[in-house]
């Protein structure tokens, strides 16, 4: 994410999500110097998938923790994704 200055992130699936919630203080590090660039979505419609619910538990521990910060915290969950897919909301 050093290198290519343009590359977004999404964190909703089970490989980018897995990493950051095995460790919680590069989760962090990870969040706010990529802040601008890391989305969460999180569209699955079946009640039997938990896996994304898990990070979004994650995800406001972190926030309850200070860990994440809420401005932060909103750009991973919604306003990046408005941003950088420009919609019209």
């Amino acid at each position: 994410m050093r290198e290519y200055e343009n590359l977004p992130c999404d964190l909703s699936a089970g490989s980018g999500s897995n990493a950051m919630m095995r460790d919680p203080d590069h989760a962090a590090r990870f969040f706010e110097e990529f802040s601008d660039r890391i989305m969460y979505g999180c569209d699955i419609t079946h009640a039997g998938c938990q896996f994304a619910f898990q990070f979004r538990e994650f995800l406001d521990k972190m926030l309850d923790d200070g860990k994440l910060s809420p401005e932060n915290y909103k750009k991973i969950l919604r306003e990046n994704a408005i941003r950088i897919l420009k919609l019209d909301l």
